[in-house]
């Protein structure tokens, strides 16, 4: 039972000397990956995370932040082939989701008129004034919320940044 929401904002780069995406902490110095969380550890935190909650919500803001989608599906991928045909059954748990600011290879847009990223303004839109509510039940659904958020931040950049559901 319960629900888990994990909400990263902030820098992310891909090394491509180790093939692994990081997000880099606010004290951290460029280079210094000792102090970056690899995105890789995002897979190992949902799977362990999502086993006990009935939903779940990954939300990662940073540049290629879309790796943690690929890392995700490829560490599940290497254990049961199988789950790589559906990027929905890599996270357990009834309603799992992992919504990425853009793909693996983007740059993502921040900005004062945002007071922050493309990706948070379009997040506390959908959530405050509950744009993202398309059937104006009352709720906002995890898949209400990534298809608003991909279609505003897409909209915002003309297509520059592409936010990613897995």
């Amino acid at each position: 039972g319960g629900r888990f929401l994990f909400y990263f904002s902030g820098h992310g780069s891909y090394s491509q000397f180790n093939n692994t995406g990081y997000l880099w902490l606010s004290d951290n110095q460029p280079g210094n990956t000792h102090r970056a969380i690899p995105m890789d550890d995002i897979a190992r935190w949902a799977e362990k995370g999502v086993s006990r909650a009935h939903q779940s919500l990954f939300l990662v803001d940073a540049c290629v932040s879309g790796v943690t989608g690929l890392e995700l599906q490829s560490n599940r991928a290497a254990a049961d082939p199988k789950r790589a045909e559906d990027p929905a059954k890599l996270l357990k748990g009834r309603d799992s989701r992992l919504l990425t600011a853009g793909t693996g290879k983007q740059e993502t847009v921040a900005h004062r008129k945002y007071h922050g990223s493309v990706f948070n303004m379009a997040v506390m839109e959908a959530l405050r004034a509950g744009e993202a509510d398309s059937n104006r039940d009352g709720l906002i659904t995890t898949p209400e919320l990534a298809l608003y958020v991909k279609q505003r931040v897409e909209v915002e950049t003309g297509h520059g940044q592409t936010p990613q559901a897995f």
